[in-house]
């Protein structure tokens, strides 16, 4: 009897000890918690509801709990029912974005990568493209719903929106390949780039007609985002260059200084002249004793 009332003082003192020193741990670290802890796993994507103007109320999808919300008068995050069809559906989201109509595109459906092979089989089949009305809460099913992984709206890496002239020009990264929507003008997505692999991301640049995307190690440049030519592209991502570039002459107010670490092998023998600010009249300095 007595050896057993010391093993539970010592557990008891262990236990003591251990809570002692995560609540000082917790005291210490500046980070705080906000959630939406475990409830709805991995946290792929967030969102500032742009029509409010401190940018208090936050948007969160989770990769198989849904979409949560959080704003200036709650603390506790909320999560967001969605009805679709008159069915309750939970959705897989990886990516959100929000139109000039305050409208908030849900992509679903996240491409798993499993000791190097790409494979759908161990993440939650997507329902497509959602979109969310804040004021209403309602939510539309965009396009069809996927009814396989194979199905083209199955898995969504990624969208992005730009407003231009009464335009919303939604932007789709898929397993598939990259679509525009015109989602005011246009009843359903067009194919702007089908690759043999998932397009991973795509970035606009609404202010200047600007966007790229990339499709494994290959970065894309898209010639418009809105004009004439927006379903042109080239690849920008060259050969040994410090970054994306081309040949074509171009003005570059200020010079680039690029340093090489001349006792790395794998450095000295790189070729300087791929090296481009768009394009290829941007100066570099090398060490004396090397051109």
């Amino acid at each position: 009897m007595k050896s057993k009332k010391v093993l539970l003082g010592l557990f008891v003192g262990l236990m003591a000890l251990t809570a002692g020193s995560a609540m000082a741990q917790t005291q210490s670290n500046s980070l705080i918690e906000v959630g939406p802890c475990n409830l709805g796993g991995r946290v792929l994507s967030l969102l500032l509801d742009e029509s409010d103007s401190p940018y208090q109320t936050i948007y969160a999808g989770a990769a198989g709990g849904g979409l949560f919300v959080r704003d200036a008068n709650h603390d506790e995050w909320e999560r967001v029912s969605c009805t679709i069809d008159g069915k309750e559906v939970v959705l897989p989201i990886t990516s959100m974005t929000q139109g000039s109509d305050n409208s908030i595109y849900i992509a679903t459906g996240e491409q798993s990568n499993v000791y190097g092979i790409s494979s759908t089989d161990f993440t939650a089949l997507g329902r497509g493209l959602v979109k969310f009305n804040p004021a209403t809460r309602e939510f539309t099913q965009m396009v069809p719903a996927p009814q396989s992984p194979e199905d083209v709206w199955a898995v969504i890496n990624k969208v992005a929106m730009v407003s231009h002239n009464g335009h919303d020009y939604l932007y789709i990264a898929t397993a598939r390949g990259l679509y525009r929507w015109d989602v005011n003008h246009e009843a359903e997505p067009v194919m702007v780039f089908a690759g043999t692999r998932p397009v991973d991301d795509v970035e606009l640049v609404g202010a200047r007609n600007l966007g790229y995307f990339s499709c494994g190690n290959q970065v894309y440049k898209l010639s418009s985002i809105w004009g004439e030519n927006w379903n042109n592209y080239v690849n920008i991502s060259g050969t040994n260059a410090a970054f994306g570039g081309n040949n074509q002459s171009g003005t570059i107010n200020g010079a680039i200084k690029v340093v090489v670490d001349w006792t790395d092998s794998t450095c000295s023998n790189n070729n300087l002249d791929n090296v481009y600010g768009g394009g290829n009249l941007a100066p570099y300095t090398t060490p004396e004793d090397k051109t």
